[in-house]
């Protein structure tokens, strides 16, 4: 394998913060790099930006028609056009830590054995707040075929730029074009379902940008797109661990508990079917999540009573 990384990053109307991004990459202590910047038909002056840096390894691509539009397809074309054995997928509004590639590189000379080397990820809002622990005194912990579940969980982190991976692991293995959010969870889980294992640099590489008009932010003010697009993210994830014989309790609870959260029961219905719940069981539970807005409801009342009633005692 060559010891070289491709940065993939799609883009669309960041010129104002796009230049920070790639300017983290210019400054990586590990050089040997390429950036494969898709743009998703800007309609600012991103490509203006990127045509003033002088820098043979970033290399802007309009993204073609026979992908997608949306960061799936960008990812999907940039993994097509990448040519090197080592797979990065950023983000173009992220910082990556000056020594980010050489960690991580570091990591797989180390553990030559492993798929992914996973990182850790701090957030920011102002350019001002980030800081950058420079030293080489971080911790390394496996992460076993069998903690999958952790990740698909949200146990164990699992951000979308803070694994470099094997383009081995990758393979043929492409982005859902038809999601527009939660996509990068349901690539990952099918990816680690295929049997992978890897570590994690127990420190902060990758800094997060947080503005209002970030993916999260319209998914946590319910929008609507983004919802339907997480709940159809969670079914291909169940279709594709039932398929796999791989619906283990820990992942049957984190579903149920998905189904609620999203307020969507055939997320319930579709876990028990793979799940291969016997009708009795899944009778109970249909039962169950249907009466459990009352139940929520009746014991939020119950200790709001119980707590005004012990106040009164204290006074």
């Amino acid at each position: 394998m060559d010891n070289s990384v491709s940065v993939i990053m799609p883009t669309f109307n960041r010129a104002h913060f796009i230049l920070y991004t790639l300017q983290s990459f210019m400054n990586q202590s590990f050089k040997n790099w390429e950036i494969i910047l898709i743009d998703d038909g800007s309609t600012d002056n991103t490509k203006h930006i990127i045509e003033n840096i002088k820098d043979y390894r970033i290399k802007y691509f309009i993204r073609s028609k026979e992908y997608t539009k949306g960061p799936c397809g960008c990812r999907n074309m940039g993994i097509d056009n990448a040519l090197h054995d080592y797979i990065l997928f950023f983000d173009d509004d992220d910082i990556a830590h000056p020594k980010l590639l050489e960690y991580s590189m570091n990591a797989f000379d180390q553990y030559e054995e492993i798929d992914f080397c996973n990182y850790g990820r701090s957030v920011f809002y102002n350019d001002s707040e980030l800081q950058f622990k420079l030293d080489n005194s971080y911790k390394i912990t496996t992460i076993a075929e069998e903690d999958y579940y952790k990740i698909i969980a949200n146990i164990l982190p699992f951000n979308t730029c803070a694994v470099v991976w094997k383009r081995t692991a990758i393979g043929s293995e492409r982005f859902n074009e038809t999601l527009i959010y939660s996509d990068e969870w349901e690539y990952f889980q099918r990816l680690l379902s295929n049997g992978l294992s890897g570590i994690k640099l127990e420190m902060d590489l990758i800094f997060a940008r947080k503005h209002s008009n970030s993916s999260t932010a319209r998914f946590l003010n319910k929008d609507s797109v983004y919802y339907k697009s997480t709940v159809r993210a969670r079914k291909l994830a169940i279709v594709n661990l039932g398929e796999k014989l791989l619906l283990n309790k820990d992942l049957f609870k984190y579903f149920l508990n998905q189904s609620i959260i999203l307020k969507d029961k055939s997320i319930l219905m579709l876990t028990m079917e793979y799940y291969r719940m016997k009708s009795f069981q899944t009778f109970f539970y249909s039962i169950g999540y249907d009466i459990y807005p009352m139940l929520k409801a009746y014991y939020k009342i119950k200790s709001k009573i119980v707590r005004n009633y012990n106040n009164s005692r204290i006074i």
